[in-house]
C-alpha cells in the first residue's frame, strides 16, 4: 500500500510541476550495479548496505545528460536527508545505497552533481536556488522519481525471475540483449571487473528521454569484453562484511 500511495503521490506532483524553462539537457543516463559482484572486490560495510535484501540490484544514479559537453552541479545548495520523507527513505534503504561507501555521502554526491540539474527545469529562480523556496520539494520529487523508474524497471525480475540461481555465467552478447529486449533499445552500457579471473558484471546503464521513454544510449562507453560474463546475485549471507 505504501508502495503505490508513494508513486501516485510522485505522479500527481510531477504533473503539477511545469517546468520553467525547457530542460538544460538533453537525456538522462539511468545506472544501476551488481553488489553481487561490487562487493567480492571492495569493502563494503553492513552499514551502508542498507536494507538490500537477496537479489537486490542497486540504484548507482539518474544522470541528466548533454549531447556534447556535460552538465553537474547546478546551483547545489546542501544536501539533508532529514529533508526527505520517510517514504521516500525507506524505499531508497531498499534500493539505492552506497555499499563501498557511506551511504549518506554517496546520496548527497548523486543529488549535488545529478539531481540539481535536473531541478534546474523547476527552480523558482534560474539564477540561484535557494532551500526557502523548492529546494527540499524538488529533492524529494528527484530520489522519488527515481524509485519509480528503478521500481518500474523489474530489474531483480530480468535478472534473477526464479531467486534460486546465485550466480548465472552467460556471453556478451546474451546479457547485452536481455537488456536491449527488456528496454526495447540497442544502445546499453555495460561495465565488467575482473574478479578472481573471471569477468563480472558490475554495472549498467540505460538511456531515457526527457518524457522518460527509453532510448538508445548515445556516445556509448562499456568495459566488458567479448566473452563469458558473470552475473552474481546480492546474497547477505555471501558478502564478507
Amino acid at each position: 500500500m505504501q508502495k503505490v500511495l508513494l508513486l501516485l503521490v510522485v505522479a500527481g506532483l510531477l504533473l503539477l510541476l511545469a517546468p520553467t524553462t525547457t530542460a538544460p539537457f538533453d537525456y538522462y543516463r539511468f545506472s544501476f550495479d551488481f553488489p553481487g559482484a561490487l562487493c567480492q572486490n571492495r569493502d563494503c560495510q553492513a552499514d551502508d548496505l542498507g536494507n538490500l535484501s537477496d537479489f537486490s540490484i542497486n540504484m548507482h544514479g539518474f544522470w541528466p545528460q548533454m549531447d556534447t559537453g556535460s552538465i553537474d552541479f547546478c546551483l547545489y545548495n546542501g544536501y539533508d536527508e532529514s529533508e526527505l520523507s520517510s517514504d521516500v527513505l525507506q524505499k531508497m534503504s531498499e534500493n539505492w545505497v552506497g555499499t563501498y561507501n557511506p551511504t549518506s555521502g554517496f546520496r548527497s554526491h548523486e543529488w549535488g552533481k545529478h539531481g540539481t540539474c535536473w531541478a534546474k527545469q523547476y527552480y523558482k529562480n534560474s539564477s540561484e536556488f535557494l532551500k526557502d523556496d523548492n529546494y527540499y520539494e524538488l529533492m524529494n520529487e528527484y530520489f522519488a522519481l527515481v524509485m519509480k523508474i528503478k521500481t518500474e524497471a523489474g530489474l531483480e525480475d530480468l535478472f534473477f525471475s526464479d531467486r534460486t540461481s546465485e550466480r548465472m555465467e552467460f556471453q556478451l552478447e546474451d546479457v547485452m540483449g536481455l537488456i536491449q529486449g527488456r528496454f526495447s533499445v540497442t544502445g546499453v552500457e555495460l561495465e565488467c571487473e575482473e574478479i578472481n579471473g573471471e569477468q563480472y558484471l558490475t554495472e549498467a546503464r540505460v538511456c531515457l528521454d526527457l518524457e522518460y521513454n527509453y532510448i538508445d544510449c548515445p556516445n556509448l562507453i562499456a568495459s566488458c569484453k567479448p566473452g563469458t560474463v558473470i552475473v552474481q546475485a546480492y546474497m547477505t549471507t555471501l558478502i564478507k562484511l
